[in-house]
C-alpha cells in the first residue's frame, strides 16, 4: 500500500518537484548570503543536486528513482564503515515519527517542532549519515506546496497515512 501510495504522490507532485529543483538551481548563487544554519542545512541536502539538472522525463521516472533510492539505500548502509545504532535508538525514532505523522494537520504537513523535539528526532536518526534523496524532496516539496492544491494534499495525506498505518502495524507486531 505504501508503494502506491508513493506512486500516487509522486504522479501529482513531480511538476512542484521539477520547479523546486529549478529554484534551487537559482538559490545555489546566493548560498553565502543565507543565514549560517540554512546554508548549513543547504550544503547538507541541496547542494549537490543543485549542481546537476533535473534527471526525469516524468512522474514515473522520479517515482522509480524513490524505490531505487530505498533498495540501494537499504544496502549501501552494509558497504559503510560498521556504526552501531542501538535497537532502543530505531524504536524511539520509530516511535516519535508515528507520533509527527498522527498530528500532522490535516492538508497533511507536519507541525513545527520544538527545538527539543527536533534535536532529539535528529539524534535518534544518526543525522550525520543523512543525507539528500528524491523522496525527501518530494516529501518537503509537498509540504510546501500542499496548501495550495487540493490534490496534491489529499495524495500527501493519503502517503502519511499508508506510513501511520505501516508504523503503526511494525509497533504491534
Amino acid at each position: 500500500m505504501k508503494k502506491k501510495r508513493a506512486w500516487e504522490l509522486c504522479k501529482v507532485a513531480e511538476k512542484y518537484v521539477k520547479r523546486r529543483h529549478a529554484l534551487l538551481q537559482i538559490w545555489t548563487g546566493y548560498v553565502e548570503r543565507f543565514p549560517k544554519p540554512f546554508a548549513h542545512f543547504w550544503y547538507k541536502f541541496f547542494h549537490q543536486a543543485s549542481l546537476r539538472q533535473y534527471p526525469f522525463q516524468s512522474a514515473y521516472d522520479l517515482f522509480a528513482e524513490t524505490l531505487k533510492e530505498e533498495a540501494d539505500g537499504s544496502f549501501s548502509l552494509c558497504l559503510e564503515p560498521y556504526y552501531e545504532v542501538p535497537m532502543k535508538k530505531w524504536r524511539q525514532v520509530g516511535k516519535q515519527y508515528t507520533q509527527l505523522l498522527a498530528r500532522s494537520e490535516l492538508d497533511g504537513t507536519y507541525p513545527q517542532l520544538k527545538k527539543a523535539e527536533e534535536q532529539r528526532l535528529k539524534t535518534n536518526l544518526v543525522w550525520h549519515k543523512v543525507g539528500f534523496s528524491w523522496i525527501g524532496m518530494v516529501l518537503w516539496t509537498c509540504q510546501i506546496e500542499a496548501k495550495n492544491d487540493p490534490l496534491l494534499r489529499k495524495q500527501l495525506v493519503a502517503y502519511n497515512k499508508s506510513l501511520w498505518e505501516a508504523r503503526s502495524f511494525r509497533s504491534v507486531s
